[in-house]
């Protein structure tokens, strides 16, 4: 399985899926069917902006 990944941050969150649906688009690459996209957040004490990380099953155009 082949998977898509952006970093972005927990207030560009909306930006960041919106490179992942380009890459895919651009690249010719689509969701697994039933998939669903998983958000890792590194959550940081210090700060309100913290750096989170798309990652997206995709199927690879062959």
């Amino acid at each position: 399985m082949d998977q898509a990944r952006v970093i972005c941050t927990n207030r560009t969150i909306g930006e960041g899926y919106g490179q992942l649906e380009r890459f895919m688009k651009e690249n010719g690459h689509v969701s697994l069917r039933n998939a669903c996209a998983i958000e890792v957040f590194y959550i940081r004490e210090d700060g309100e902006e913290e750096q989170v990380e798309i990652w997206s099953p995709i199927d690879v155009a062959k």
